[in-house]
């Protein structure tokens, strides 16, 4: 029986658009159309795009309708 690594899972800082569209519960194509139109920040790396976490979460946070 193999062993099991002891080493803490990791949790990414910068999300892939499939990444944050998941974990935004917001559609694909949301996500790209907010950053193409610089309503959320992302960070190119290379020829990648980037959502940062916090970044995504100051949005949504941001996005809060009270009524």
């Amino acid at each position: 029986m193999p062993n099991k690594s002891s080493a803490p899972e990791v949790t990414p800082r910068g999300l892939s658009f499939k990444q944050a569209a998941t974990y935004s519960g917001l559609a694909l194509w949301t996500l790209r159309t907010l950053v193409w139109d610089g309503k959320l920040p992302a960070v190119k790396i290379g020829r990648r795009l980037v959502i940062l976490r916090d970044t995504l979460d100051t949005f949504l946070k941001s996005q809060e309708v009270r009524q």
